[in-house]
């Protein structure tokens, strides 16, 4: 008895041959059967656990444009600001509440320039408690940067005046201020 299904050989695969979901490919050996294309690439995928790609890209591209959304001038660990007509700028650790638990101590690092003195300190916080504790200013370029801490917001004082200056933080350590924010 003769079978006369319409089959797709592989060497139609190979050379680029359009395979539609109706197509039937042959399996097996002497008890061969007739098997849709599309069961075989529905079988292919769960052996594999990928599902519906194209379910599967359109989630992750969602998934990227909510991260790049909510990090949109939010939660960065590098910041520039200005000391204007002062001498000290403030930065806030935005997620104080959540490093306390995970760490007790972390430094940022200052650099600068104002009125052409150039500043350059790392500043050793303790961030245990309740308030941010200053535990030492080092300074590494002058010696009259100094800083005060209160709740989770740092000031850091004896800066020149009309001077631009960048405070980095560790990766997962945020600056919420309202200078100007890298995206890294």
């Amino acid at each position: 008895m003769a079978i006369n299904i319409p089959l797709v050989h592989i060497s139609d695969l190979t050379e680029k041959k359009t395979i539609s979901d109706d197509d039937y490919m042959l399996t097996g050996g002497s008890t061969a059967s007739k098997v849709k294309w599309s069961t075989i690439v529905s079988l292919i995928k769960t052996k594999l656990g990928i599902g519906n790609i194209e379910d599967s890209i359109s989630k992750i591209q969602s998934d990227i444009s909510t991260l790049n959304s909510d990090l949109t001038n939010k939660l960065r660990n590098i910041v520039i600001k200005t000391s204007g007509s002062g001498t000290s700028i403030s930065v806030t650790i935005s997620n104080y509440d959540n490093l306390k638990s995970k760490s007790d101590k972390i430094a940022l690092f200052l650099f600068g320039n104002g009125n052409g003195l150039s500043r350059c300190a790392i500043i050793s916080i303790n961030i245990s408690g309740e308030d941010i504790i200053i535990d030492a200013t080092t300074n590494v370029v002058s010696e009259n940067i100094s800083c005060s801490a209160s709740k989770n917001v740092i000031t850091i004082n004896g800066l020149p005046q009309w001077g631009f200056y960048t405070v980095i933080a560790p990766p997962n350590v945020y600056i919420d201020q309202g200078g100007i924010v890298f995206d890294n």
